[in-house]
This record gives C-alpha cells, sequence and structure tokens, in this order.
C-alpha cells in the first residue's frame, strides 16, 4: 500500500492510501449487504458506517469498494455495497 501524498497523521507520518489497492485484490467471503442511501445516509455517511460497523473508520474502504470518489455526489436511492469487517480487516491485514 503507498504512502498518502495528502494526508499526514500530527507526527508527520503520512497515511497510508487505501486507493492505491487494486478494487480486484478485495473478495469478500461472507455476506455482503445491500444498502439504499437516503439524503440523511449521505449527509452522515460517517454514521452509517458507524451503525453497520461499529467503527466509522471504514468509510473510506466502503467509498473504495463502491468506486464513489466523493458521497457528497451521490444521489439518494443509490445502491452501495457493505463487505462484512472480518473481511476488510483480513484484507488490510493481509496487505501489509
Amino acid at each position: 500500500m503507498k504512502d498518502s501524498e495528502a494526508y499526514k497523521d500530527e507526527f508527520g507520518n503520512n497515511y497510508k492510501d487505501i486507493f492505491s489497492f487494486p478494487i480486484n485484490d478485495f473478495s469478500a467471503s461472507e455476506n455482503v449487504i445491500s444498502y439504499t442511501l437516503t439524503s440523511l445516509d449521505i449527509y452522515r455517511f460517517d454514521l452509517l458506517v458507524y451503525k453497520i460497523y461499529n467503527d466509522a473508520n471504514y468509510d473510506d474502504f466502503v467509498l473504495w469498494y463502491n468506486n464513489i470518489e466523493n458521497i457528497k455526489f451521490v444521489k439518494p436511492g443509490t445502491v452501495i455495497l457493505f463487505p462484512s469487517k472480518k473481511d476488510i480487516d483480513d484484507f488490510y491485514r493481509n496487505r501489509r
């Protein structure tokens, strides 16, 4: 995984850039949840992700998985997919 050129932590370390992963490298082994977005989901995408994973930090992965650059450009009624938390965690562990 490549370092982000845009984002650094408070110590000056680059965050990893999830978008540097080829999307085809991820495969879901568990059920993937299909979800239809509302305008509130788009406005507070972090809360939706928290509701599904009990952790809002999976938002970038979900956007990446659904090939969405910015949630603000998505229209209500759009269907997105949420892979299992286990599959995402396994993907991260295996890619480091």
